[in-house]
Parts: structure tokens; C-alpha cells; sequence
């Protein structure tokens, strides 16, 4: 395997998408490669949080790359690792500076914080909205203004 990394699942369900048909992903810490690692981040249809539980899973998934990265004996994979993660997204960040993150700043996964925007769900012309308040807007302008960099 080229590059495997391992998530706490929350859930347990299987996979009948695109990337593994028919793999099981069990409750409690799994190890995924690429295509399950994308299977995995994709599926919300079976979780109780739908969309909600699928960003916490892309989450974790940038997490366990982060701190597979930091580890000395990832260093040298750090390439194929880039390479496997620029076939399934896209950035305006080039391959240098990606590269220079992971290598040089390794200790970022550490100051990671969260927030789920706070709204009411509203389903307008068969697809589902949430709709925040001013002061939700408000809120969460105030705590990215307060980031130091």
C-alpha cells in the first residue's frame, strides 16, 4: 500500500460508492488508503448528520494526513503522499509550498480549532439550506478577526 492512514469511525456502515463497493467500515479505528480514505469522506447518506458528518470526517481525514506527515519516517514519502492527495483535490497552492507546510509545520495539527456554524435547516426547491442568523455571521466573523497569526 502506498500510503495508509488511520481514523477513529464513528459509525458503523458499508460502503456501496464509487471508490470501494461493498467494504465495510467498522466502528472504532480503521486503517484507509486513497480510495477508501475517499469513500470514507463522501458517504452521507447513511449518517444520522448527513452533510454534518461528512465534513467531520474530511476533517478528520486532514488530521490523520497532517499528522502522518509529521512523522520522521513519513518525511521521505512526502511526495507520494502530495501526489495521491492532488488526484482528488484542488487548491491555488502549488507543490512547493504544500510540501514546505507539511515538511516545516508539522506542529500545526496541534493548534487545530473547531466550529460548527449554529443554523436552522430549511429545505427550499428539494435542497436542503441552513440558514444563519446575523448573529451567528456575527459571532464567527469576531472569532476568525481574533486569529493571530
Amino acid at each position: 500500500m502506498l500510503c495508509e492512514i488511520t481514523v477513529n469511525n464513528e459509525l458503523d456502515w458499508y460502503d456501496e460508492g464509487y471508490y470501494k463497493k461493498n467494504s465495510h467500515n467498522k466502528q472504532g479505528k480503521i486503517a484507509l488508503d486513497g480510495s477508501k480514505s475517499m469513500g470514507y469522506v463522501r458517504m452521507h447518506h447513511l449518517d444520522p448528520d448527513g452533510d454534518f458528518g461528512r465534513t467531520k470526517r474530511q476533517r478528520q481525514i486532514i488530521e490523520a494526513i497532517l499528522t502522518k506527515s509529521a512523522s520522521v519516517k513519513s518525511v521521505s514519502k512526502t511526495n507520494e503522499m502530495l501526489a495521491v492527495l492532488g488526484a482528488s483535490m484542488s487548491t491555488n497552492t502549488d507543490f512547493n509550498d504544500m510540501k514546505n507546510l507539511l515538511i516545516n509545520h508539522a506542529d500545526v495539527r496541534k493548534n487545530v480549532t473547531s466550529y460548527r456554524i449554529k443554523g436552522d435547516g430549511n429545505m427550499l426547491n428539494s435542497i436542503y439550506y441552513l440558514i444563519i442568523s446575523k448573529e451567528e455571521i456575527s459571532k464567527v466573523h469576531e472569532m476568525i478577526s481574533d486569529i493571530k497569526f
